[in-house]
This record gives C-alpha cells, structure tokens and sequence, in this order.
C-alpha cells in the first residue's frame, strides 16, 4: 500500500510540474478496458498520454527501464479508446496531433532528486492510432 501512496504523491509532483509548463490536464488515471494512463494533458493541439515512474534513488535501476514493451502496448490501447471517447463526444480529433510521453523521477526520503519529461518517448503512427478508436 505504500508505493501505491508513493507513486500517488510523485504522480501529483508530475501534475503540478505540467500545469508550470503550460499543460492542461485532461484527466488522471484514466482506466478503460486495456489499462491505465497516468495523466492525459493537452499543451496547444497536441494531447499527450503520459506514463510516470518514480524509483528511490538508490535503486538498482532507473524509472525509465520499468516502462515494458507490454506497458507501452497497455498505453497505446488506451489512448486510441481515448480518442475513440473524444470522437463519440463529437470532439474533432483531426485538429490535435498526439504524443507518447514518459516522466522519469528519482527520489530520496520522498524529495525528488531528478525530475526529467521525456517527450514523444515512443512513436505510434497517428492513423494506426485514429484507425483503433474508430
């Protein structure tokens, strides 16, 4: 229970980071049928679906090696049942690109060490993406 708290905390930290930078957020962990995105925000017209991982500093390995192929398909699945939603809303999806993003995040004693956004950390094809929500 307590990573689940953890990972609460450094998914807020993420959050507000975002806000700083302009993001809007569109939602937080989303759920649908193929899995969970984090945090799903919009800066301009591209809508990014962004994982985040926090790992203790001392760990034996970094945020980013605990994004897996089968988590990245998860990812995929779930944006296009995103889009899929958007487009029921009557949302014109066709006027937004979209990215695949990934925060990393080193902590010590629950202080973040290092905070790095990794934009566009994997690349889908946007028709195969629109094609699935369809």
């Amino acid at each position: 229970m307590l990573s689940v708290n953890i990972g609460s905390v450094f998914e807020e930290f993420a959050v507000e980071k975002l806000k700083a930078d302009g993001y809007k957020i569109l939602a937080q962990n989303y759920r649908c049928r193929f899995g969970e995105i984090d945090i799903i925000a919009l800066k301009k017209s591209v809508i990014s679906f962004i994982e985040v991982k926090a790992r203790y500093e001392k760990a034996p390995f970094f945020p980013e090696e605990a994004v897996t192929v089968k988590k990245l398909t998860h990812i995929t699945l779930s944006a296009s049942e995103y889009i899929r939603e958007l487009a029921q809303a009557e949302i014109e999806t066709e006027f937004f690109t979209f990215s695949f993003d990934f925060i990393g995040i080193s902590y010590d004693e629950k202080i973040v060490k290092k905070y790095t956004h990794y934009k566009n950390f994997c690349t889908v094809n946007e028709d195969d993406l629109r094609r699935f929500a369809l």
